[in-house]
């Protein structure tokens, strides 16, 4: 009786243990989604942003645009480093059964990558090159929001 009864109380541990660690779980991915999303609104702002600062003119020196991203990026690693302190990332054993890129990759990465090519035709056109800015912003905001290009997701 004595064993069944302290196999009983070890089972009830480990549960009490396991429940505890959901619960910090659940409460580190509710403080991470808040994180996450300003730090996806700081680089839908970032990226356009700089692509603004270096087509328009003089008005603005193109270092600073390179300053803002860096800024933007230096504080993203900070932050992710001190969310995830004792996360590891898994490798894959067999690379023959990786997740291949469909085509809501390919299209995720187009939207993030092919408006920064029409700034350069829009130089002298200052409305026209804010709204591609917003425009711009939006979909990299709505992309990195979705996990459009996360590898885990679609494993």
């Amino acid at each position: 009786m004595d064993g069944r009864g302290e196999d009983q109380k070890v089972h009830k541990d480990v549960a009490r243990k396991s429940l505890e660690f959901q619960e910090q779980v659940t409460a580190q991915s509710r403080s991470g989604s808040r994180f996450r999303w300003l730090l996806n609104l700081a680089i839908a702002l970032a990226v356009p942003g700089f692509f603004l600062i270096l087509t328009q003119g003089p008005q603005w020196p193109a270092w600073s645009g390179l300053l803002i991203l860096a800024v933007v990026y230096i504080a993203s690693v900070v932050g992710l480093a001190y969310s995830h302190p004792k996360v590891r990332t898994s490798y894959r054993q067999a690379p023959e059964t990786q997740v291949k890129p469909n085509m809501q990759y390919l299209i995720a990465i187009a939207i993030i990558l092919l408006p920064g090519s029409f700034f350069i035709l829009l130089s002298s056109r200052l409305p026209w090159a804010l709204l591609l800015a917003v425009c711009w912003a939006i979909a990299i905001f709505w992309v990195l929001q979705t996990r459009m290009l996360d590898v885990n997701a679609r494993s």
